[in-house]
C-alpha cells in the first residue's frame, strides 16, 4: 500500500478550482516523469500513471455543472496536447461525449487499470464501486464538502501501489495526491477522519495536508557524508510473518543462481547442505534413539506429539497426541506434512536422493519422524543460517552492483529472519518531511530545500544537543533521523517480548584524522516506560556494529548540564546491557 495520502486544498482567499486543477496536472506530470526515471533505471516495465477528475452532477441542460471544456483546456496548458484515446469518461452515459471539437470516449470503471492508453478519467460518483486502479496516482474533485464520506471511499481505492510493493527509498512515489478545491478546513478534517477511522475504506496509511509537506534534496557539498552514513548497518523491523532459515537459504540461493546468475553453484550447494544435514541427523537418531529406530522397524502404528514451527520457531502444542496407523496413504500424508515444514519441495528432493526400491515408503517416514525432533530442526536451522550468512558475504559485492529494486529482494530476505538482521541502508536523493510551526534554520544538514536551507523544530533537549554538536570544528554534517520513514535509520529493541523499531534522533558526521565517522546521538527521555529497553537495544547494536560507528551516546539534559553516556565505550556498554528498568538507567546517569 501507499505510505501516504497527501491532501491539497485552498487556504484563505486563494483561488481554487482551476488553479488547483492546474496544480494537480503538474503533479501528475511530475509523477509520470518520476516513474519513467525509476522504471528505466530498474529496467522494468513502464508505469503509466492516471489522473482521475471528479466533476459535479449535471442537470436537464448539461451533463455536468463543471465545464468539461475548461478542464481539457487547463490540462493541455499544463501537460501539452492530449490525444483523444488518452482522455475518457466513466459517466452513466454509454457513449462518447462531444466537448467542443473533442471526443471523450466512454470507459467502464472496471477497465481503467488495464487500459494502458488512458491518462485522464472524468467521472461523477460511479467509481465508488467496481473500481480498483493502482495506476491512479492523482485525483482532483470538484465535489463539495458534504461528499466527504464518498471522497474517502474513492481514495481508499487509490492507495495500492502500481508495482504491488513499496518503492525503495522513494517518498514521492510512495504517496498519492488528492486536490479538493471546495473543501475548507472543517471539510478536510472530515475526510481525514473518515480515512483514518474506516478500515474497510482505506488501510492505515498516513494522511497529511500538502501545505505541511516540504521536499528536501541531497546537499551536493555533503556527498562524502552520504557515503559515510550508508556505511552504517541499519535494520527494518516490520510486523510481518517471519520464516525459517532453511526457507530463507533456499530463496537466497535461488536469487543468486536462477534469478541474477551471480553464483551458479549457490542453489545446488544450499540444497546439498540441507539434504546432507537431514541425513546426518537421521543417522544420529538411528544410532542414539531406540524409539526412533522402533518406529521405522515395521510397526503398525506411531504416536505423534503435536508441535508447530510457527514463524520459523519450534513450539510444542499442549493437546492430545495423535495415533496414526501406518498405511501407505497415511505415510504419504505425513510426508506431505514434512514438505510443508521444510518448504521449497525439499521433501521430494530428499525422497528422490534416498529412494529405496525395496522400501520406497521408508525415506518418507524417516524424514517426517526426524522433523518431529526439536534437536533435528534446530541443527538444520543453525547450519542454514550459517550458510545464508556465508552466501551473502561471498556475493555482497556482486549484489551491490544490481539495481536498487533487485537489491531490495535480498533485503526482504533479511527482514523475514526470526532474529533481526541488518540491511544495506540506502538514502534517497530526496525526502519529504513535515513543515512544522516554529521551525528554525539549522546549518550543515545533509538534506536541503531547493533554496539551500534546512528548517526544523527541535525541542529544548534536541536543540541543545545539536547546537553543541555544530559548534565542534570536526563536525561537517548531520541528519535529522525522521521516524518511521522508508529511508530512516533504524535499530531493533525488545520490550515485553516483542521486537520493535527504534529511530535515534541524530546522526552526526565528523572528520576524524581524515576519515569520516558517524556518531549516533539519542537525547533520551525517561518519561516513557520502554526507555530502558531502547537503551539496551542501543547497547546490543554497539556490541554488533560498534567498529563501524563513532560514538553512540545516550544524552540527558539537566538544566544547562548535558550528561552523555557513550555506549560504544565497552565499560559503559556492559553496564547498559545489564539495565532492566528506568530506575536502573537513571542510576547510571546519576553517576555521570
Amino acid at each position: 500500500m501507499k505510505d501516504k495520502i497527501v491532501l491539497y486544498h485552498p487556504t484563505g482567499d486563494q483561488p481554487s478550482d482551476w488553479s488547483l486543477l492546474a496544480a494537480a496536472a503538474r503533479q501528475w506530470l511530475k509523477v509520470r516523469d518520476r516513474w519513467a526515471i525509476y522504471t528505466q533505471a530498474q529496467a522494468i516495465e513502464a508505469v503509466k500513471p492516471i489522473m482521475v477528475i471528479q466533476v459535479r452532477d449535471g442537470n436537464d441542460r448539461t451533463i455536468s455543472q463543471t465545464s468539461l471544456e475548461q478542464i481539457i483546456a487547463v490540462l493541455e496548458k499544463e501537460v501539452g496536447m492530449i490525444q483523444d484515446d488518452e482522455l475518457a469518461h466513466s459517466f452513466q452515459d454509454d457513449k462518447p461525449l462531444s466537448v467542443g471539437e473533442r471526443k471523450i470516449r466512454k470507459i467502464d470503471a472496471s477497465r481503467i487499470q488495464e487500459d494502458d492508453k488512458v491518462k485522464f478519467v472524468l467521472f461523477k460518483m460511479s467509481l465508488t464501486t467496481g473500481w480498483d486502479c493502482p495506476r491512479a496516482e492523482v485525483m482532483m474533485s470538484f465535489r463539495t464538502a458534504i461528499d466527504h464520506t464518498l471522497i474517502a471511499q474513492l481514495i481508499g481505492r487509490m492507495v495500492r501501489t502500481p508495482l504491488a510493493r513499496r518503492i525503495e527509498n522513494q517518498d514521492f512515489l510512495n504517496s498519492v495526491s488528492l486536490y479538493l478545491p471546495h473543501y475548507d478546513q472543517d471539510g478536510l478534517n472530515q475526510v481525514i477522519e473518515n480515512l483514518k477511522s474506516d478500515p474497510e475504506s482505506v488501510p492505515p496509511t498516513d494522511v497529511v495536508e500538502g501545505a505541511e509537506q516540504v521536499t528536501l534534496y541531497r546537499s551536493a557539498e555533503h556527498a562524502a557524508c552520504f557515503d559515510a552514513l550508508q556505511g552504517l548497518p541499519s535494520y527494518r523491523v516490520e510486523r510481518i510473518r517471519k520464516t525459517s532459515d532453511t526457507r530463507r537459504l533456499m530463496r537466497l540461493a535461488r536469487l543468486l543462481t536462477a534469478i541474477h546468475n551471480l553464483d551458479p553453484e549457490a542453489l545446488q550447494n544450499a540444497k546439498r547442505l540441507i539434504l546432507e544435514s537431514l541425513k546426518n541427523e537421521i543417522e544420529r537418531l538411528q544410532q542414539t534413539d531406540s524409539d526412533f529406530a522402533d518406529k521405522l522397524s515395521g510397526c503398525n502404528e506411531i504416536t505423534i506429539q503435536p508441535i508447530t514451527v510457527d514463524q520459523g520457531k519450534w513450539t510444542s502444542i499442549v493437546g492430545n497426541v495423535e495415533k496414526i496407523p501406518l498405511s501407505d496413504a497415511n505415510i504419504e500424508e505425513l510426508f506431505q506434512r514434512a514438505g510443508q515444514r521444510l518448504g521449497e519441495g525439499l521433501h521430494l528432493d530428499y525422497w528422490t536422493k534416498h529412494y529405496d526400491a525395496n522400501d520406497p515408503q521408508r525415506p518418507k517416514l524417516e524424514l517426517f519422524l526426524a522433523l518431529q525432533q526439536q534437536p533435528v530442526w534446530e541443527a538444520l536451522e543453525k547450519r542454514s543460517l550459517q550458510q545464508f550468512g556465508d552466501l551473502l558475504n561471498q556475493n555482497n559485492s556482486k549484489i551491490g552492483k544490481l539495481s536498487s529494486s533487485e537489491r531490495e529482494k535480498y533485503n526482504k530476505l533479511k527482514v523475514v529472519a526470526k532474529e533481526p538482521e541488518s540491511i544495506d541502508w540506502e538514502l534517497p536523493d530526496e525526502i519529504i518531511v513535515n513543515r512544522l510551526a516554529d521551525a528554525v534554520e539549522w546549518s550543515k544538514h545533509v538534506y536541503l530545500t531547493e533554496e539551500g536551507s534546512y528548517f526544523s523544530y527541535l525541542n529544548g533537549w534536541e536543540s541543545q544537543v545539536i547546537k553543541t554538536a555544530l559548534a565542534q570544528n570536526d563536525v561537517i554534517g548531520w541528519l535529522r533521523n525522521e521516524p518511521r520513514k522508508s529511508w530512516s535509520f533504524c535499530l531493533p529493541y525488545e520490550y515485553n517480548g516483542i521486537t520493535q523499531p527504534m529511530f535515534p534522533d541524530f546522526l552526526i558526521i565528523r572528520n576524524q584524522d581524515g576519515a569520516l565517522i558517524v556518531d549516533i546521538l539519542e537525547p533520551h527521555n525517561l518519561a516513557f516506560a520502554d526507555s530502558w529497553a531502547k537503551a539496551v537495544g542501543l547497547a546490543k547494536y554497539a556490541s554488533k556494529h560498534g567498529l563501524k560507528v563513532g560514538r553512540i551516546e545516550l544524552i540527558r539534559v539537566e538544566g544547562t548540564h548535558v550528561k552523555r553516556l557513550d555506549i560504544n565505550d565497552n565499560h559503559n556498554r556492559q553496564k547498559v546491557l545489564a539495565v532492566s528498568s528506568n530506575q536502573h538507567l537513571d542510576q547510571l546517569f546519576a553517576n555521570i
